[in-house]
């Protein structure tokens, strides 16, 4: 009897967890009850969210702050363009653990694109391109860049400082400096393809018990790994 009882009260948190999760939605005129831009909808969210942008141009720069762990940003695709030329900043820092980054795309950072200090960042199928620093910056332990393009960053294309970084699937023509660079133990860098680091090798891992597998490199001004 006390096992159900224990299964059902587990069962009635997850499912008001589920049930609690709230969906934003952005769009470029704010109508239809959604917000105007992607700062707002962050504003708005609450730890676990969703915030979903629709296609279109947001001219703005994004901070996630701590307390809003498991949110999650979702564009529709390439269409879905954060363009954060006049923020004087990155164009998206994340402040809250376990935040995934989805299917849209950053141009004309400022700064890094997107910069992360907390905890399991994941950037998931976004394009960032044009960025005057890194475009995916970090300095926290589980950040993960998966299935990304990084295009003409000013800097390195992936620079984390932490452990169990995970670096899989990526397209990176880069720019001024590297390609990936990864200060940490137990480094994952898999499946990437990489090319034009003008001043730096295309992957470089600082760090015990990394896996570095599978990768292509060409047209680094350095070794290739």
């Amino acid at each position: 009897m006390l096992a159900s009882r224990l299964i059902s009260a587990v069962g009635a948190v997850l499912l008001a967890t589920t049930i609690d999760a709230a969906t934003i939605c952005v769009n470029e005129s704010g109508s239809g009850s959604c917000e105007s831009s992607i700062q707002a909808a962050v504003t708005a969210a609450a730890a676990g969210d969703t915030v979903s942008v629709r296609a279109g141009s947001y001219f703005e720069r994004v901070v996630i702050p701590p307390g809003k762990a498991g949110l999650k940003i979702k564009g529709a695709g390439r269409n879905t363009i954060l363009d954060a030329e006049d923020t004087g900043n990155d164009s998206i820092e994340v402040g809250s653990a376990n935040v995934t980054l989805k299917n849209f795309r950053i141009r004309n950072g400022q700064g890094n694109g997107v910069y992360t200090y907390a905890a399991g960042t994941r950037v998931l199928n976004l394009e960032i391109t044009g960025t005057e620093s890194d475009c995916v910056s970090g300095s926290a332990d589980g950040v993960s860049v998966e299935a990304s393009k990084l295009f003409a960053c000013g800097d390195n294309g992936v620079d984390i400082t932490g452990n169990d970084a995970s670096v899989t699937g990526n397209v990176l023509e880069t720019g001024d400096n590297g390609g990936i660079f990864i200060s940490g133990n137990a480094a994952l860098v898999e499946s990437n393809t990489i090319s034009g680091a003008e001043d730096g090798p295309c992957i470089e891992v600082d760090g015990a018990l990394a896996e570095v597998i599978g990768n292509t490199t060409a047209g680094c001004d350095g070794n290739g790994v």
